[in-house]
């Protein structure tokens, strides 16, 4: 054998020796232990009465009791400023993560992020951002900034075409007969991106969906805040005012919002096809119930979840996919959402029950 043959053989082993390590290290860091001291530090923003962020908090408190995590969390009642003076006193702590659900609000969501992760950056603290308000705004100069949330138009698209699937299957949903869809919609938070990408996905599906030429014609839009009693009184209102009479199929931001539509078309004695998003355990219960068509799950308790298994991770320095078949992708980890309707309403319940 030449000089030159044996000199890669030798490479070649110590190449390969090399990978069988790192892989023996990977599998082995995948089992590391959290530090008996961990603390996980939660600032959260958004109003805790909405339905959707109440399971994502009750979720945090759930999941960390069992799994012996110590949290620590402020609620900042939609306060910018009281979230920002929270995060202080929280950072001052010195968590091992930072959990932050910040708020669209007076102050523009990329100056008010910025804030707050310009002072965990200055302690080293990593930050995750489990989006239920404002968008993510990433610091590209932060290593230490990962994300956990739903992709904001997916919800709406889903909502869009299983709307038109369903108007187009069913010719009684066509009240005046003139083969356009009327709709009225439920609209969150105004200036809200997620109430406003909800808000324009839905309709632009509706309108320009490839497989169906179906018009459409909007009735009504209304903010009701993503707010169950608001929703109830705009419905009320429609009824009122004849909007209701006109309007076949009604269109939900949240769950939350569908659910009162369901509260007032109790109380009034009639029903509409409703859509709503998020999959609470109360609106998989009204599709069951047939007070509801259809809403899309993108599960609150997932979230909590997923950013708690995330931080466990990152404390750790475990792989970050560890306890997840989810992937991280330039340190986002985006949640999938389905579509949920009578069909298949009861895989859903199980899973909640």
């Amino acid at each position: 054998m030449s000089y030159s043959s044996r000199f890669n053989t030798k490479l070649l082993c110590s190449l390969l020796g090399l990978l069988l390590l790192s892989s023996c290290g990977q599998d082995n860091a995948e089992n590391n232990p959290l530090p008996k001291d961990t603390k996980i530090a939660v600032s959260h923003c958004c109003n805790p009465s909405f339905a959707f962020v109440e399971e994502v908090l009750t979720g945090f408190k759930e999941d960390s009791k069992k799994s012996n995590l110590k949290l620590d969390i402020k609620v900042a009642h939609e306060k910018q400023e009281k979230q920002l003076e929270q995060v202080k006193e929280l950072l001052n702590d010195n968590p091992n993560v930072l959990l932050l659900a910040n708020q669209y609000g007076k102050i523009p969501p990329e100056k008010h992020q910025k804030i707050i992760f310009d002072m965990a950056k200055e302690k080293n603290i990593p930050v995750i951002l489990y989006v239920i308000g404002a968008k993510p705004v990433y610091q590209n100069n932060y290593d230490n900034l990962y994300y956990v949330g739903f992709i904001p138009a997916w919800p709406a698209i889903y909502q869009g075409e299983a709307i038109v699937k369903d108007w187009k299957a069913n010719k009684k949903w066509d009240l005046n007969g003139d083969g356009v869809i009327q709709y009225a919609i439920l609209k969150g938070v105004e200036g809200n991106p997620y109430s406003e990408d909800r808000t324009n996905w839905v309709q632009s599906t509706m309108k320009h969906y490839p497989q169906f030429d179906i018009k459409v014609e909007k009735v009504a839009i209304d903010v009701a805040n993503f707010d169950r009693k608001e929703a109830e009184k705009v419905v009320k209102k429609w009824h009122e005012n004849g909007t209701l009479k006109k309007a076949e199929v009604i269109i939900a931001n949240s769950d939350g919002m569908a659910l009162g539509a369901v509260d007032a078309f109790k109380s009034l004695k009639i029903k509409r096809p409703l859509y709503g998003v998020d999959g609470l355990s109360e609106a998989l219960q009204a599709i069951k119930d047939g007070n509801m068509t259809g809403t899309v799950v993108q599960n609150p308790r997932d979230i909590a979840k997923e950013t708690l298994n995330l931080a466990s991770n990152i404390i750790a320095k475990r792989p970050l996919t560890t306890g997840t078949d989810l992937k991280v992708v330039d340190r986002k980890l985006e949640l999938p959402a389905t579509f949920v309707n009578s069909d298949n309403v009861d895989k859903f319940i199980s899973v909640e029950k």
